[in-house]
């Protein structure tokens, strides 16, 4: 089963994500928590924090008054893909308008669903569930929208 965690911007999903995988060992993945007012990628297995934001003069994803970093993204990008095919759960926060644009995590999200079925979990923004299943090919039958209420439950 794929799940989607979803919620409104700013209700609480990355932080019950940190939370839920802080009690688990067979996690990995990447997690994008504010430290100090900061957009961060978090690798679930290291504990390591490396920029999302870029920094001036920094080759960048831009989308709205976003600009991310293109090589904290792509960090994160390989953090996934060596996670990805073991058999453990998978954690990618989030896919969203970037994603749905073609860019930030998009061809890896689309890599990540040959080789996995089960055992996933996707951050989608509130709204964009439907988007974001027909655009990566998700279908109804292998996925299971999820809140943050829901995650508590959620069992290894």
């Amino acid at each position: 089963m794929i799940y989607l965690l979803t919620g409104t911007i700013r209700s609480g999903k990355t932080t019950a994500l940190m939370q839920w995988c802080s009690q688990k060992k067979n996690v990995f993945g990447i997690l994008t928590p504010d430290v100090k007012g900061e957009r961060m990628f978090y690798n679930i297995l290291t504990n390591e924090y490396f920029p999302m934001l870029a920094k001036p003069n920094e080759d960048a994803l831009i989308i709205g008054k976003y600009n991310f970093s293109k090589a904290g993204f792509e960090k994160a990008i390989n953090i996934i893909l060596e996670n990805s095919t073991k058999d453990n759960w998978l954690v990618i926060d989030e896919i969203g308008p970037l994603e749905l644009k073609g860019e930030g995590f998009n061809s890896c999200l689309k890599q990540v669903l040959k080789n996995r079925s089960n055992k996933l979990i996707i951050v989608v923004r509130e709204g964009l569930a439907e988007s974001v299943c027909n655009s990566f090919g998700i279908k109804q039958a292998s996925q299971k929208i999820i809140s943050v209420e829901e995650l508590k439950f959620l069992q290894i």
